[in-house]
């Protein structure tokens, strides 16, 4: 990307960590590096499938946000090149839990 955007929010990558505490089984957190905590699921007694795909979105955002601004870049300029292609599919296999 050759414009420069002012991050306001904590860089990425974000990752879903699995951790239990006492009153719930399989609480969800996500984290960035240096183990800075962005925010905790808690998904109650039975922790579901619906948080943990939340968590993964969630952690996702950093790299959906650059993927979004490469390829308004690209629209903008009328240019398509295959690696921000290929970076946005991943961002998506990250939200979707495939990677």
């Amino acid at each position: 990307m050759t414009t420069q955007t002012k991050t306001t929010h904590t860089p990425g990558p974000w990752k879903v960590l699995h951790h239990t505490a006492p009153q719930h089984d399989g609480d969800r957190a996500v984290y960035a590096p240096g183990n800075k905590l962005i925010c905790e699921m808690n998904g109650g007694p039975n922790d579901d499938s619906e948080t943990l795909a939340n968590a993964r979105l969630i952690a996702s955002a950093p790299d959906l946000l650059d993927s979004l601004r490469d390829i308004l870049e690209m629209v903008t300029d009328n240019r398509l090149h295959g690696e921000e292609v290929y970076r946005a599919a991943n961002a998506i296999r990250k939200a979707e839990g495939r990677i």
